[in-house]
């Protein structure tokens, strides 16, 4: 009697969407990968990232993942209670392959599971390669002068925190603002005393020091 010889399932690689993105996406015979600039070959892949948007059509479901390095669609074509419950500003680990339509990557999910955004930060510091920041021997003397100030003005969000870096100051506005669905960044806009406070924010969604868990809002990690 023959048996079928199974092949072992390959171990879900811990990856970036940004290193999904840019590697190049190979069909082959038994096998479909993404060969990454590093030279791995991405068969099965373990995501962590935030919902941006859902979109449904008809048992169609696309949904909108960022990593801060990058986005990427999750599509699925059949009926899946655990995606249908998925709503914008979850954190999902998403575990499947890659797939392309239209020459644009997208994830098929094998398993998709609801976590904390804390475990936004530790997937961080698991792959500090493929979620560079900036060191703090490369502040420039500018933030460090803005440091220095000391704001007055009593109607100041950042009252008492004079000692902090531009980006802890924003933070806390944050914090002050965020009333359970994040904050808004017209309103952080509108409240912040810093220079280029536009530009800070930007700068902090791709660092993952905040993250946009809504259209137009962000949350501190």
């Amino acid at each position: 009697m023959n048996e079928t010889i199974r092949q072992p399932r390959l171990t879900a690689v811990r990856t970036s969407i940004s290193e999904i993105n840019n590697g190049t996406y190979i069909q082959e015979e038994n096998q479909n990968y993404v060969l990454t600039a590093r030279q791995e070959k991405l068969v099965r892949v373990n995501v962590l990232a935030i919902v941006i948007e859902k979109e449904e059509l008809g048992t169609i479901r696309t949904i909108l993942l960022d990593d801060g390095t990058g986005q990427i669609p999750l599509r699925s074509f059949e009926e899946n209670k655990n995606i249908a419950a998925v709503q914008a500003g979850d954190v999902l680990m998403v575990f499947g392959k890659v797939r392309t339509y239209n020459q644009q990557k997208y994830l098929s999910a094998e398993m998709i599971r609801k976590v904390s955004p804390v475990w936004l930060k530790v997937r961080k510091r698991e792959l500090p390669e493929l979620f560079k920041k900036k060191l703090s021997s490369e502040i420039s003397p500018e933030i460090v002068e803005e440091m220095k100030i000391t704001f007055s003005d009593k109607n100041s969000e950042f009252e008492n925190v004079s000692h902090d870096f531009p980006e802890d100051k924003i933070k806390q506005l944050i914090k002050k603002l965020d009333g359970g669905q994040g904050a808004l960044v017209e309103d952080l806009l509108e409240r912040s005393v810093l220079p280029e406070t536009e530009a800070r924010l930007k700068k902090m969604l791709e660092e993952g020091e905040i993250f946009q868990n809504l259209p137009g809002r962000v949350k501190v990690l």
